[in-house]
Formats: structure tokens, C-alpha cells, sequence
């Protein structure tokens, strides 16, 4: 979701970069550049009955060069049902296929809303058009702004509240509120259950107790089978905690979610989605405005180079789409600024001390490796480090369905999310992995509907998407390969890292002999400098 490319594509004007040939059009109702075209606008609405028709008899009565709907990419793809298109590796890797998926789901939730209050399907007025103009021959024209650039947008000025309230809406798509949260608390319950006991001895179970007093083979087992039932009793306490506070914020985010304002009888369901998520008028009136700006200025790019354009819109944004028309000096930018100064700021200080600091750690592994601080110590030491996160992160990245090639190189790369949580092995292994595996366009649709199939277990939806979908199977690879790295470094630190330390002085040990490593290693090359 990165500005550079939602600028390029906002500002793209060109009529080839959004007219879509229908299955019979030519290019035969192009004028020549010198004779400028018209723009004739067809109101819609989305709860009209005779839209469909209407649109029908205009095309057919006023016979236009182009016929413009109010779709992108995205949405005129599933409404053709021509979305098995391959996607580009760089658009999964950058976030575009994340952002479409985010914006489908939005829509979704939306379209079952107005399902379910009239019996007109959404986006007919589209489908009516594109049909229409595949009758007469006539080529179509997306004019509406991109669905993922409009999401984008929207997602940079929510608050962080409602940024949660829309993850934990979406996570509860896995399976309702509880079994989501109880079963991210029972991961977060093995994980600080797991590193709780790693340094500290049982705490509920009293071992030591029910232990003593015997003899036997019997007896010689019964305290480590002790020990193991004290950490299960901790992993699953600590997670049905968490779960049961995961639940009931996950039913309020879900509740809060699918609180909305029926859609207004004059705009479409991207008006709806912007007029029911942005947090304020002045951000609504802002997404809006470009929208309207876009399609305007894919309008007069259209009629300017010679095509008489018949353009079906929608009732509420017909007037400020035909004043930008009317007077194209009036069209803002529709470039995606700064919607938060501060919030572009925080994110380059992150940046910033991300790489500063993975920049000071290798000066430091540079001055350790001059001092000569015990080498074999500090080998062992960073081998360590290295095959832990490797072993983690390429094991359960194999484990979860990836090729060898792709989790050796997301392993490789995870020793450095310890130093900077912006390079992440599931980045690595996504951008190989797309080499073996295909994602479409069909995927984003298919999830949703596959999670919406409550008839099924989840455990069966999962697998069914783990199979069948590329785009999920890349985003579960993704996500364990850097949980799995996370989960390792905090094994290194609370398990390994004290093991290595017992013969230098324990943790302390550790310390002093890094520190005297790189104070010989920077008087070395004071010397030499």
C-alpha cells in the first residue's frame, strides 16, 4: 500500500490504462484527436428496479463510442467473472493483493446489508452497462478510482481504536468472537507458558510434595510427569485468560463493526463503505472528493481524445462529477498525501531506528571480530543465534506448505528480525514462494466466501483454503514463518543463551567479555586508522 504506487495509478489519465475491451468491441468509435468528444451521464441507483432497463434502452438509443461504468480492476474482474488473472509478485509483496482483499471484505460486508434490505443486487446498474455495451459492440471504460486506493486512503486515517476494531472484525471471520479468541489466547498461552517455565520452576502443581515419600521406578517417574502436567495447567490458564479477554473484545470490535447507517438511496457501495468507516465528515468528504476527481479526470482524458462517452454514475455523485467536467481546473489532486503528517514521521523513525540499530549491531559483531573476545565463544554464540531462528522459521515455513528454496531463504534472513523488525523471513520466503505458487485475482473472492460457510467446521475452511487458494496459502506461510522467528529469539534469550553463558560467568560473564571484545576491537582499529 505504498504512496508511490497509488499516486501513478490515481494520476494515470491515459485512456489505454482503463479502457477494457468487451468481447465483440473494436476500436472503430475512436474520433481523431482533433474533434473533441461529449460525456452524457445516466443517473443510478441502487435500490431501482427499472435502472437496468433504463441503461439498456440509453445505450442502445444514443450508440456511444465508450461506455463508462463506475467499477476498477478489481470489481469489473468479478463481475466478468474473468479474475483468474495471475497477480504480479511485486503487487503481493508491496500490499496492493493485501489491500484489495481488505476492500472486497468491506464491500462484502456492506452487500449483505443491502441484500438483505432490497432484492436489487449491488452493482447491477455495472453489470446492466457492460452487458449492454458488449451487445453493441461498445468498449468499456473504468473510470472509478481504484478500490485498493481508495482503502488505502481510508485505512491511514482511521485511529488506531478503529484499526482494531476492524482486524478484530475480520479475525472473527475464522470462526466467530470465541473460538478466534480462544484460540489466539491458547497460542499466546503456549508461548508465555512455555517461556515462564523455561525459567522458573512449577508453580501450581506442588511437585515437590506429592513427589517425596516414595520409592520405586514408579516414584523416579512421577516428578517430571509432575512437572510437565504443572505446564500444561499454566499454558492453558494463561490462554483461556487471554482467550476470554480476546473473546469479548472480539464481540465488541465485531458488534461495533457491523453497527451501520443503512446506504444512502442516491450513492453506491463504495459510498457507503467511506460514508460508514471514516471517522469524521471532513475524511468522508476528502475520500469522496477524490473519488469524484478520478473519474472525472478518466472522463475528460476519455473525451479529449475524441470519444463520445456515455458515463452511468451514481445519482449522488453525478453533480460533483459533472462540475469537475465542466470546469477541469477545478479537479483537486488526487494524489494520496500525507493523511497524517505524524503518522508519515513515525513511520520514517521506525525506519530509521531499525536500520540504526542493525547498523550499530554489525559494527558491533565488526569490533568483536577484531578484539578477538574468546572467538570461539562469540562463533558459538552467533552460529547459535543463526540456526535457531533458521531452524524455526524455514522448519515451520516447510511444515505450512512452502517449497524448500522459499523457507531456506526466509530462514536465512530470520536472525535479522531480532536486530530489525522490518526485515521479516516471511517477506523473503513470500517473494520466492511466488515463483512456484499463483496467486489470482479469484483468490481475494474466494476467501471470503469460503470463511462465510458457517455450515463448515473451520478447521475444514481452512484446509479447503490452504489447498485451493495461492493467496491464503501465502499469507499462512507468511504469518507462522514470523511468529515461528519471534517464538525463537525468545527461546535463545531465556533458554540457549544461559546454557552457552554457564562457562563464562553466566549472563554477567557474557557481558563483560562482549564489552571487553569491543573495546579491544576499537583500540585495534584506533591503531590502524
Amino acid at each position: 500500500m505504498g504512496d508511490d504506487d497509488t499516486q501513478r495509478i490515481d494520476d494515470a489519465v491515459g485512456p489505454d490504462e482503463f479502457l477494457r475491451k468487451t468481447s465483440r468491441a473494436d476500436e472503430s468509435g475512436a474520433r481523431t484527436e482533433s474533434e473533441p468528444g461529449t460525456v452524457t451521464y445516466v443517473e443510478s441507483t441502487p435500490d431501482s428496479n427499472t435502472d437496468a432497463t433504463e441503461i439498456r434502452e440509453t445505450i442502445e438509443r444514443n450508440a456511444p463510442d465508450v461506455v463508462a461504468v463506475e467499477l476498477g480492476d478489481l470489481r469489473y474482474s468479478e463481475l466478468v467473472e474473468e479474475a483468474e488473472t495471475d497477480v504480479d509478485r511485486d503487487e503481493v509483496v508491496g500490499g496492493k493483493t493485501s489491500a484489495q482483499l481488505l476492500g472486497h471484505w468491506l464491500l462484502s460486508a456492506t452487500r449483505d446489508r443491502h441484500r438483505d434490505g432490497t432484492d436489487t443486487a449491488p452493482a447491477s446498474s455495472a453489470a446492466a452497462a457492460v452487458s449492454a455495451a458488449d451487445t453493441q459492440n461498445v468498449p468499456v471504460a473504468l473510470v472509478d478510482r481504484p478500490l485498493e486506493n481508495t482503502v488505502s486512503d481510508l485505512w491511514r486515517r482511521l485511529s488506531r481504536r478503529a484499526k482494531l476494531s476492524a482486524g478484530g472484525a475480520l479475525v472473527a471471520e475464522f470462526g466467530g468472537p470465541l473460538k478466534a479468541g480462544l484460540g489466539i489466547g491458547l497460542f499466546w498461552g503456549l508461548l508465555l507458558g512455555a517461556t515462564v517455565r523455561l525459567v522458573q520452576g512449577p508453580l501450581l502443581v506442588p511437585v515437590e510434595a506429592l513427589s517425596s515419600g516414595g520409592s520405586g521406578d514408579g516414584f523416579g517417574l512421577l516428578e517430571p510427569l509432575l512437572s510437565v502436567l504443572d505446564a500444561v495447567v499454566l499454558i492453558v490458564l494463561i490462554g483461556l485468560v487471554i482467550g476470554a479477554l480476546l473473546s469479548v473484545l472480539l464481540s465488541r470490535a465485531t458488534a461495533g463493526f457491523e453497527r451501520a447507517e443503512d446506504p444512502a438511496a442516491d450513492g453506491d457501495e463504495i459510498a457507503t463503505v467511506i460514508a460508514e468507516r471514516s471517522e469524521s465528515a471532513a475524511d468522508a468528504r476528502t475520500l469522496t472528493e477524490r473519488r469524484d476527481a478520478v473519474t472525472a479526470r478518466r472522463l475528460l482524458a476519455l473525451r479529449e481524445a475524441g470519444y463520445d462517452v456515455l458515463a452511468v454514475v451514481s445519482a449522488g455523485r453525478r453533480p460533483q462529477i459533472e462540475r469537475f467536467v465542466e470546469t477541469p481546473a477545478s479537479v483537486p489532486s488526487t494524489r494520496v498525501d500525507d493523511a497524517s503528517s505524524s503518522t508519515r514521521l513515525r513511520s520514517i523513525l521506525y525506519r530509521v531506528v531499525g536500520y540504526a540499530f542493525t547498523l550499530g549491531f554489525l559494527s558491533v559483531f565488526v569490533l568483536l571480530a577484531l578484539g578477538g573476545a574468546q572467538d570461539w565463544f562469540v562463533l558459538q554464540l552467533f552460529a547459535a543465534w543463526f540456526l535457531v531462528n533458521f531452524v524455526a522459521a524455514a522448519g515451520v515455513a516447510w511444515l505450512a506448505g512452502a517449497h524448500w528454496t522459499s523457507a531456506g531463504a526466509g530462514g536465512a534472513a530470520a536472525w535479522l528480525t531480532s536486530v530489525n523488525p522490518f526485515i521479516t523471513p516471511g517477506l523473503f520466503i513470500a517473494y520466492v514462494e511466488l515463483q512456484y505458487t499463483r496467486v489470482k485475482l479469484a483468490d481475494i473472492f474466494r476467501i471470503k466466501e469460503t470463511l462465510a460457510m458457517r455450515d463448515r467446521g473451520l478447521l475444514e475452511r481452512l484446509r479447503g483454503l490452504h489447498a485451493n487458494v495461492g493467496l491464503f496459502r501465502l499469507l499462512a506461510i507468511m504469518t507462522v514463518a514470523n511468529l515461528a522467528s519471534f517464538i525463537a529469539s525468545v527461546v535463545f534469550v531465556v533458554a540457549i543463551l544461559p546454557f552457552l553463558a554457564a562457562d563464562v560467568g553466566g549472563l554477567d560473564g557474557v557481558g563483560e567479555l562482549l564489552l571487553d571484545g569491543i573495546r579491544e576491537g576499537r583500540r585495534l582499529l584506533e591503531a590502524a586508522l
